[in-house]
């Protein structure tokens, strides 16, 4: 899928780019596959608070529960001003360290056609044991999470504007399923 493109794109349609360019240690792998996306955690609250350690392995957690899997998969986009070696360090450090994957590796260093620009994205991927291993060995920094205190600022959105959670939680409004 990530070579055709179709985990971006309309299976129906053609290559967006032809001139896609995948380069991966990691075999190709099928079956039931979780895909871990769309981690962001508010910067003031990075490396504090550990939300970062738990959220995928909460995921994890969950999708093992629902319907177990073959493989877990998610995708680590770097900054594309990093160099490639720096790029590969922090992307191995996160995937490995912050969100438990027994491997990361560079997928991409180039044009990336779903964000069409150039971009240094890393592929992490667990065998499901590794995946269930992450969840029963959790990293020492869970420790920090007694001294977690999320009240302390203002709930606000990614473009740093005030949140009414009344308004969240209102009955007329639907509210996204996960």
């Amino acid at each position: 899928m990530i070579r055709s493109q179709a985990l971006w794109f309309s299976n129906r349609s053609p290559l967006v780019d032809p001139h896609f360019d995948v380069e991966c240690t990691i075999p190709p792998f099928g079956g039931e596959i979780s895909h871990g996306g769309g981690l962001w955690v508010r910067e003031h609250y990075r490396g504090c608070s550990r939300l970062a350690l738990v959220m995928p392995r909460f995921a994890r957690a969950i999708a093992l529960r629902r319907r177990p899997f073959d493989h877990d998969s998610g995708m680590i986009r770097n900054d594309p001003r990093d160099r490639t070696d720096v790029a590969d360090r922090k992307a191995t450090f996160i995937g490995k360290h912050v969100y438990g994957f027994a491997r990361v590796h560079r997928l991409v260093d180039g044009w990336f056609p779903p964000e069409a620009r150039r971009a240094i994205i890393h592929l992490c991927h667990s065998t499901r044991a590794e995946a269930v291993g992450s969840l029963l060995a959790p990293p020492a920094a869970l420790d920090g999470l007694r001294r977690l205190k999320l009240g302390k600022r203002p709930l606000v959105d990614q473009h740093h504007q005030l949140v009414d959670p009344p308004t969240i939680r209102s009955k007329g409004e639907k509210q996204a399923r996960v």
